[in-house]
C-alpha cells in the first residue's frame, strides 16, 4: 500500500483508532489539502468516511467481506475509467487505502506463534 499525503495518513490513523472527533476536526482544515484536485478529493473522501462513522446507526457490516471486495474492486474499476477525473480519483485514494489497510488488519494473526 502506498503512502497517500500526509494529511490523509493522519486522518486514516485517527479513524482505525477511533478517534472520530480528531479526524472530524481535520478535515475542517481545509488548507492541510489545498494544492491540487486530488487533494481536494482525497479531503472530501475523509469527509466521506467521517460521516459513515458519526452517525447514529452504523452499519457494521459495510465493510466485511464479501461486500468489500465488491466495493474495493468498484472503485479500482472506476478510478481506471476514462472519465474518472483527478477529483475523484483522489476521493477513490482515500476509500481503497482504507479498505485495504482493514483487510490486513483483518488478515493479522493476533497472536501468529499461538496454534489453535
Amino acid at each position: 500500500m502506498e503512502n497517500l499525503d500526509p494529511a490523509t495518513e493522519e486522518f486514516l490513523a485517527h479513524i482505525f483508532a477511533k478517534r472520530y472527533a480528531e479526524a472530524k476536526d481535520l478535515t475542517l482544515n481545509a488548507s492541510l489539502w489545498s494544492g491540487s484536485e486530488r487533494l481536494a478529493g482525497r479531503r472530501a473522501g475523509c469527509i466521506g468516511l467521517i460521516s459513515r462513522f458519526t452517525q447514529r446507526k452504523q452499519q457494521e457490516d459495510l465493510f466485511n467481506g464479501e461486500k468489500q471486495d465488491k466495493l474495493r474492486q468498484m472503485l479500482l474499476n472506476l478510478q481506471s475509467s476514462l472519465g474518472c477525473d483527478e477529483f475523484e480519483r483522489g476521493y477513490i485514494d482515500v476509500w481503497l487505502k482504507y479498505i485495504d489497510t482493514l483487510r490486513y488488519k483483518e488478515g493479522v494473526k493476533e497472536d501468529p506463534g499461538k496454534e489453535e
